[in-house]
């Protein structure tokens, strides 16, 4: 059965609810799924408890921010033993330090004369377990400062841009390293979408087991240079939807890319189901 193992929801930047991902995936006969949130495992729980009755299958996922070269460069986790405390632990402090960084583009905003809601700004920092520029570039839009996500971060909020600030600095080779100490297997998620990565051999050193090969924004020609990486270096081949839901800035649905079971095969069997 097909296999979605990159989803997000309203735990991080996307608009889905996580019963909404399950009645989703169960709609689209999907065999597998791991929601995939921004360095946050708030939503996995739930998950769990929930997947039974909609007969979905899960892995336990997350999707960790590094910055390497200037370069935001993400990592797919599957298979984390999520109550780790060493991951709670480090979660906690990527959390504390995108909330520095939230309030930081928020005051930028305001000194450059955009008036957000207070009350909505006050709700985020109540209900949000992981925070980020979508969220106030949604805002952005709702007040009338944008036409869409996409215009908010290229006026914005994208690097280069007047309120633009940078991620905590940790390298692509931490966290994947941090995955492999809680348990999982560590992706690197969305290569085509990167201006600079680190050369594979260095993310293979530091423990790197896959490569998102199937993702929405890669192109025939990316995915077959993906395929030969992978069969080059051995890695496992993942792919996903990336679904954030609508009204977000990658507004992918559930299903858009899967995985069959040629690829999902060798992961399971690496995660032992």
């Amino acid at each position: 059965m097909p296999a979605d193992l990159h989803i997000h929801t309203k735990h991080s930047d996307g608009a889905y609810t996580i019963e909404e991902v399950l009645k989703i995936a169960a709609e689209k006969d999907l065999g597998f799924i791991a929601v995939t949130d921004h360095d946050t495992i708030s939503g996995l729980e739930e998950l769990v408890e929930k997947a039974d009755h909609y007969g979905i299958s899960v892995i336990a996922g997350i999707e960790l921010s590094s910055v390497y070269d200037g370069e935001d460069i993400h990592i797919l986790g599957y298979g984390i033993k999520w109550q780790d405390e060493n991951l709670i632990e480090k979660l906690n402090y990527f959390k504390s330090r995108r909330l520095e960084r939230f309030l930081e583009i928020v005051r930028c905003l305001e000194e450059s004369g955009i008036k957000l809601d207070e009350a909505e700004i006050e709700q985020l920092l109540r209900n949000q377990q992981s925070l980020g520029r979508t969220h106030l570039a949604e805002m952005l839009v709702r007040k009338g400062y944008a036409s869409s996500v996409t215009e908010a971060f290229s006026k914005w909020l994208s690097r280069g841009r007047p309120c633009f600030r940078e991620k905590y600095l940790v390298t692509p080779f931490d966290q994947i390293r941090l995955l492999k100490e809680s348990g999982g297997i560590a992706v690197l998620a969305h290569p085509g979408d990167y201006i600079v990565i680190p050369d594979f051999k260095s993310l293979l050193d530091a423990g790197l087991d896959g490569v998102e090969v199937f993702h929405p924004d890669h192109s025939p020609a990316q995915i077959d240079r993906f395929l030969e990486i992978a069969e080059q270096y051995q890695l496992l081949v993942s792919g996903g939807s990336d679904a954030h839901g609508p009204g977000c800035e990658r507004g992918y649905e559930i299903g858009t890319v899967v995985l069959d079971d040629r690829y999902l095969g060798p992961i399971l069997e690496r995660l032992g189901y």
